[in-house]
């Protein structure tokens, strides 16, 4: 069975579950980089919440014989139910000055985005787009985002340059984590460091570090926080390379000129491909920081 007929047919299902109280719609949805999700809207009369679950996942384990039509769509309601259990009131949005704390920005690739950036505001970067977006914990799937369309500054009557500044101020607020790359390879899988990584063998790598922030989410955007990359120029020198790792976490490596710039673009192209989530990569540039001129620039 196609994807199609897939989505179909869980539709009809989960909508004679929940009964004729919710509309329910097929939505394709795009996301970072031109990925494209397909997934089920669901919606209560009246009510301003419509979630999208997507059934993208699901297709893959009814392909590979993991589960039935009848237990997905089961699966479907039982999710859409905590959902509208744990609901949050969208309706605060319509007001600035609820979200105002909120506002942030996180930074994706401009040409890989054509699409979805027409409707969103946002700020040309190098070759990057920083997005704005209104930053919210869900009960149910916890820290999320949702994205500021540029019909949003006529509901809220401001202008973009307001926008820029509550963002910039948020930012300010939030710190940034540097960290050797050693160390955190070392935390995350729970290793012996000194047996892994003797000390003498951390002097090729040791001045790599893995900069994002507190949360590791959307780290990306500190390209783009000059004053907190001058601060790193203490540690880095006055010149250092930034690497992409991902939306969500950059690379910083010391301009000590034994490091070889193409070996590094190639770096980066080749982990983009392989080791990178398609919707999280950022680019396939290497930048460079120079403190001397408190500026960024494509290597």
């Amino acid at each position: 069975m196609e994807l199609k007929g897939f989505m179909e047919e869980v539709k009809e299902l989960v909508n004679k579950e929940l009964g004729d109280d919710y509309e329910l719609e097929i939505k394709d949805v795009l996301k970072n980089n031109g990925q494209l999700y397909h997934g089920l809207e669901v919606k209560k009369s009246l009510s301003n919440i419509a979630p999208v679950l997507y059934l993208d996942g699901y297709y893959e384990q009814y392909e590979k014989g993991l589960g039935d039509i009848e237990g997905i769509s089961q699966e479907v309601v039982r999710i859409f139910r905590q959902h509208e259990k744990n609901s949050v009131d969208m309706s605060f949005v319509t007001d600035f000055e609820n979200v105002r704390d909120n506002i942030m920005v996180k930074a994706i690739n401009f040409e890989g985005n054509a699409k979805l950036l027409e409707g969103l505001v946002y700020e040309k970067y190098l070759d990057l787009a920083m997005v704005y977006y209104i930053g919210v914990d869900f009960p149910v799937d916890g820290a999320g985002c949702i994205m500021v369309k540029k019909e949003m500054l006529k509901t809220w009557g401001i202008r973009k340059s307001e926008l820029r500044v509550a963002a910039k101020e948020n930012m300010k607020k939030q710190p940034y984590k540097l960290e050797n790359i050693f160390d955190l390879i070392i935390k995350i899988n729970g290793l012996d460091g000194e047996q892994l990584y003797p000390e003498e063998m951390r002097g090729e790598n040791g001045d790599v570090f893995v900069l994002s922030n507190s949360d590791r989410l959307y780290g990306g955007r500190l390209l783009f926080e000059i004053d907190k990359l001058s601060e790193l120029a203490d540690k880095l020198g006055k010149c250092f390379y930034i690497i992409p790792s991902s939306i969500h976490e950059l690379i910083l490596i010391k301009d000590d000129g034994i490091c070889e710039l193409e070996h590094l673009k190639d770096m980066v192209h080749e982990v983009n491909r392989t080791a990178v989530m398609p919707e999280e990569v950022l680019s396939d540039n290497v930048y460079v920081y120079d403190n001397t001129i408190k500026s960024v620039s494509i290597a």
